[in-house]
């Protein structure tokens, strides 16, 4: 049976009892002195009940505040005996603890339910030998580890199954592949490339122990992963997504073709340049060649309405595409603080390419003002910065128009 273990944060807050707040911010003088007591309820989990004591030093990652819980002389869990192994208690322990992603507080709980933690090498699966209700505390842990998207605490409870990185048991069978999914997202998220990888080895044991295939389902979830991956800036992930597993940058689903997946209906391009993710628009550009415009998908005014300098830049420098800068003389920059850009181009009248036009802003120049005013989509730099790249744009501009430099 699968034991949800309820976060406490949000929950408990000013509201939890004194034991749960040291608990919670790693108090352990306050600790030790509530349980030296006698009189702290252990295992009171509140008016919402989320959460224990135990729970709630587990969840926070303060292995001293949970191993005096567990092991204070007679009024401790160990001694008391109030949470058998198998118990619900038990399992939402263990749960709050692989929530916090700390292998070692991970440890101490699967030591204390009665699971073997050696890290030895060993001829034979970790986990064999378990009892009926060991294997499954084990396995609903692993489902857990899973949705952390984590891989100290997916390896930590995926070993107890596995022999030379095999599932050596029918449960891997059991293994869900949306769970996966969710698994393989939030390691996205998390930018966890280890923890992506092993999630993916996962799926590939479950598909060989029933013999599933890697399906529309399964290759939408990897276009969603990178997608998550640009949203998010998780560059490591990306790149294994892009440049090992073959994901395609251009790749636009107009309509999602499966509502649990969650696809956006954008370009790779498009997406990191909405999020405002510098290092991912500079990656496409650079290392994946990515095109600057597909068919009437034109990332650059998407910078343009964010007003990100930077990423407008950048854009600007791999080709925009820009139409024309008008004037097209050199810009004299001397003595002048700013210079203000315009873009002008029709996107409604399927007009891709953007026309920039230049003028020299006034020192009382205000931006803000300006902004609301003008009838185009405007942005300005700082000339001491910027005079070298913009004789770059002009330069590429002139050649876009089949004009000589």
């Amino acid at each position: 049976m699968a034991i949800l273990a309820v976060s406490f944060i949000h929950d408990e807050g000013v509201f939890g009892t004194p034991l749960k707040l040291a608990c919670q911010y790693g108090q352990l003088p306050v600790v030790e002195y509530l349980m030296s007591t006698g009189r702290a309820n252990i295992l009171d989990r509140g008016h919402n009940n989320t959460a224990s004591a135990p729970d709630v030093a587990a969840e926070s990652g303060y292995l001293p505040c949970l191993r005096t819980i567990l092991d204070y002389p007679e009024h401790g869990l160990r001694d008391a005996g109030l949470t058998p192994p198998g118990s619900d208690d038990g399992r939402r322990l263990l749960h709050h603890a692989i929530r916090s992603s700390a292998e070692e507080v991970i440890n101490c709980v699967l030591e204390f339910l009665g699971l073997p933690t050696d890290t030895d090498e060993r001829d034979s699966w970790k986990g064999q030998g378990f009892s009926d209700v060991q294997r499954d505390i084990a396995f609903q842990g692993l489902i857990a580890a899973i949705g952390t998207g984590r891989y100290a605490p997916i390896r930590l409870l995926a070993d107890y199954f596995m022999l030379n990185n095999h599932m050596a048991i029918s449960e891997v069978s059991k293994l869900d592949a949306q769970q996966l999914f969710g698994g393989r997202w939030y390691a996205t998220s998390n930018n966890d490339l280890g923890a992506f990888k092993l999630l993916l080895e996962l799926d590939n044991q479950r598909r060989l122990a029933t013999g599933a295939v890697k399906d529309e389902f399964f290759h939408l979830t990897l276009h969603r992963c990178m997608q998550t991956a640009i949203k998010d800036g998780s560059l490591d992930v990306l790149r294994y997504l892009i440049e090992e597993l073959g994901c395609d940058i251009y790749k636009v689903y107009s309509q999602d073709p499966n509502p649990t997946v969650g696809l956006f209906s954008q370009t790779a391009l498009e997406l990191a340049v909405e999020y405002g993710k510098l290092d991912i628009v500079r990656y496409l550009l650079e290392e994946c060649s990515a095109d600057v415009a597909v068919g009437d998908r034109v990332p650059l005014r998407t910078a343009i309405s964010s007003r990100n300098t930077e990423l407008l830049k950048l854009m600007l420098e791999y080709g925009g595409p820009v139409k024309a800068i008008q004037p097209s003389e050199e810009l004299d920059f001397a003595g002048r603080e700013r210079i203000a850009i315009e873009t002008h181009g029709d996107r409604s009248a399927g007009d891709r390419d953007i026309t920039l036009t230049w003028r020299v802003v006034e020192a009382d120049f205000n931006p803000i003002t300006w902004f609301r005013t003008s009838k185009a989509m405007s942005f300005f730099l700082i000339t001491q910065d910027d005079q070298e790249w913009w004789r770059n744009v002009v330069q590429r501009s002139r050649r876009f128009r089949g004009v000589m430099a």
